[in-house]
């Protein structure tokens, strides 16, 4: 875990690590100010904290496609998450040097 804090400082990336959900929660809610759109990309955690009901339930403007009643909503709901003041999903996998790597079939 050191060697890749160290890569991704090296790479300008700023690292935060947590022991629990709550945790994550917690510092989603301290970093965003209620009065800024977020868009959220899939993330089985985001999912697991139910960050959009959260984030709305504060006044948050969200836009998630699994909100989505139909495909064409939920295509404008990513053109509207990728414009959004916050942006917030998973990663499929980092690199020891400090490399994001995220692949999906939407191109988020």
């Amino acid at each position: 875990m050191e060697v890749l804090i160290k890569a991704f400082k090296d790479r300008n990336i700023e690292v935060s690590t947590f022991d629990t959900l709550q945790e994550i929660k917690d510092e989603i809610i301290r970093l965003i100010p209620q009065d800024k759109a977020v868009g959220i990309g899939h993330s089985a955690t985001l999912q697991a904290i139910d960050i959009t009901a959260v984030l709305m339930s504060r006044g948050n403007v969200v836009y998630d496609k699994t909100n989505a009643a139909t495909k064409e909503e939920s295509k404008e709901l990513k053109k509207k998450a990728l414009l959004a003041d916050w942006y917030i999903t998973g990663s499929n996998a980092v690199s020891a040097e400090g490399h994001i790597v995220n692949i999906d079939h939407s191109g988020n």
